[in-house]
């Protein structure tokens, strides 16, 4: 099991603070072999940024969609299904009245 794998899972079990701890080492890892501004890297942070919603930081949550969103349009275009999911995602946590205080 990878700390990619062991995040979603523990994310799916609402564990989201030990989900983010583990894809911040699949991030730190992905981000090191692969690049900056690799699909595997921008999905990770995508998820990451799950954890953080899941926790209640909606800030910290559109943050981390942003910037995974960015790599995905340069990446897989507007059209890819994992662009719109993020995109989509990060439309949800910026109408959380916490984001607008």
């Amino acid at each position: 099991c990878t700390y990619f794998q062991l995040g979603l899972v523990l994310n799916a079990m609402q564990d989201f603070k030990t989900g983010l701890r583990e894809l911040t080492k699949a991030y730190n890892i992905f981000r090191k072999s692969m690049g900056a501004d690799h699909p595997a890297t921008a999905r990770t942070m995508q998820y990451m940024g799950d954890s953080l919603s899941g926790m209640g930081d909606s800030i910290g949550a559109v943050v981390h969609y942003s910037k995974a969103l960015a790599i995905q349009m340069v990446t897989m275009g507007k059209h890819n299904p994992q662009t719109i999911e993020t995109f989509h995602k990060m439309t949800l946590e910026m109408n959380k009245p916490e984001v607008h205080r």
